[in-house]
């Protein structure tokens, strides 16, 4: 049957769903990214453009693997079997439009899943989570200014987003590092975050 691909979030985590929750934490790109968009639905009554696609090997198995984008953004892959990883190389080498992401930014703030640090009233820092969804959420993006890196607020804002989380219902949650990033790893490892496993980022020429 090979890839199905949609720009309905329903349609995708109804086919998708029994895959991803298996591993949920391994599947949080994908679990948490639908739930967001799910999510600006409901409030917003629209969300930013986004496709998805699903894989099954054919029509009497279940879904086993899946993937979604938000244009201009990479596609992002949950975990997959070769075959379907070798099958989807063309569908990925189609050329996306851009997309303006002011409104996911405002869903993210009148949601309260926009944090920010502030010290004598002035931002210094950020953390955004997605929304919870199979029991886990995902801490993205993190960020400090430049110039006022290396003060202990970027790991501030971190915890204390982290903690809410965890208090608002959420077993796990995750985030992404660099791994070339001793800095930003020490820290999460000093927050309590665990190595669970490894992504990479691939490039089709």
């Amino acid at each position: 049957m090979g890839w199905q691909l949609t720009e309905d979030v329903e349609e995708f985590r109804t086919a998708a769903d029994p895959c991803l929750v298996r591993d949920p934490a391994r599947s949080t790109l994908l679990l948490t990214i639908s739930e967001s968009i799910r999510e600006s639905i409901r409030v917003n009554g629209a969300a930013v453009p986004a496709r998805f696609g699903y894989w099954r090997e054919n029509e009497t198995v279940p879904v086993s693997a899946g993937f979604v984008q938000t244009p201009p953004l990479r596609p992002l892959l949950g975990p997959m079997p070769d075959r379907a990883a070798r099958e989807l190389v063309p569908v990925l080498r189609a050329a996306q439009p851009g997309a303006d992401h002011t409104q996911a930014t405002a869903e993210r703030v009148t949601t309260s899943r926009m944090w920010l640090w502030d010290v004598a009233g002035a931002p210094v820092a950020m953390a955004s989570v997605s929304p919870v969804v199979a029991g886990q959420a995902r801490v993205a993006p993190v960020y400090t200014p430049p110039r006022l890196r290396g003060r202990g607020y970027g790991g501030a804002v971190t915890a204390a987003v982290s903690r809410a989380t965890l208090d608002a219902g959420a077993e796990q949650v995750l985030l992404y590092t660099d791994l070339a990033n001793p800095t930003s790893n020490a820290l999460y490892r000093r927050l309590g975050y665990r190595p669970l496993t490894d992504s990479q980022t691939l490039t089709f020429g």
